[in-house]
């Protein structure tokens, strides 16, 4: 069976190659901790049964919550 990954998920798994490197800031790291505990619990909710609590997580998420700077540009991460 294939897997489809999305362009988002590969980013986000590049974001934590980076950090688990040592090459991210701190604030990307910080970030990216956030982020991933994030989808975790908006995967358990997902397997709970708990969709309109994942879906808060996911709009949380998107509102800015995981946004850091680094340097002229501010990226946010949001799926």
């Amino acid at each position: 069976m294939e897997t489809l990954v999305t362009a988002d998920e590969v980013a986000f798994q590049a974001r934590v190659r980076k950090v688990i490197d040592g090459r991210a800031s701190d604030a990307e790291a910080r970030a990216t901790r956030e982020e991933y505990l994030a989808r975790r619990e908006m995967e358990a909710l997902r397997r709970a049964g708990r969709r309109d609590d994942a879906d808060a997580v996911a709009r949380r998420v998107v509102s800015g919550a995981f946004c850091y700077h680094t340097g002229p540009h501010t990226i946010a991460s949001a799926w």
